[in-house]
């Protein structure tokens, strides 16, 4: 039996319509970073934040898709093995 290594797709549903809240999206992404193999980001606003772009993978950035089908937009993103959503 193999010794693969699994790999982990963390996906964040994000709206960072105000200030506040783009920071506590980057303060996330930094945080969880270190921990997995591929970082998405789907953000349901037309706001593009640079530290942010530059600590994902992926950074999807549309606007008012609601949380369900900016879910599965983040989900269709990850292509490891494993997916972790954090709440």
């Amino acid at each position: 039996m193999g010794t693969s290594q699994r790999r982990l797709s963390v996906v964040i549903t994000a709206w960072s319509g105000t200030q506040n809240l783009r920071d506590m999206l980057l303060a996330l992404c930094q945080q969880v970073r270190p921990m997995c193999d591929e970082l998405i980001v789907s953000e349901d606003s037309d706001t593009v934040e640079r530290g942010i772009l530059e600590l994902c993978d992926k950074y999807n950035v549309h606007s008012r898709y609601g949380h369900a089908r900016n879910l599965v937009v983040g989900l269709k993103m990850a292509t490891m093995d494993f997916i972790a959503l954090p709440f």
